[in-house]
């Protein structure tokens, strides 16, 4: 699964649009949050216990509520002396 926000140029990929009839990227934005989630546990480790403050998108940005539920999922669970304690919704635009 692939946690992108823009799809990649496809020259970059090493392809050419002749060669490439459909490219389709789906993001997995709470696979996204829990890789983001083991990144912080395992960076943290040592740290005394973190509180986190996370800001989300607005209710509507459903990648962003996937995202930080992934991200729980695993501070939860593989450091839990680490609390996510506030959440704010914002408007990006």
């Amino acid at each position: 699964h692939f946690w992108i926000e823009q799809s990649p140029a496809l020259p970059d990929l090493g392809l050419t649009q002749d060669l490439v009839a459909s490219l389709r990227f789906s993001p997995d934005n709470f696979g996204g949050g829990k890789l983001a989630g083991r990144e912080f546990c395992l960076r943290t480790r040592s740290t005394r216990p973190q509180r986190i403050a996370a800001f989300l998108g607005p209710e509507s940005a459903n990648h962003s509520t996937a995202r930080i539920a992934g991200f729980r999922t695993v501070v939860e669970r593989d450091c839990p002396q680490h609390k996510l304690v506030y959440e704010q919704r914002a408007d990006w635009s």
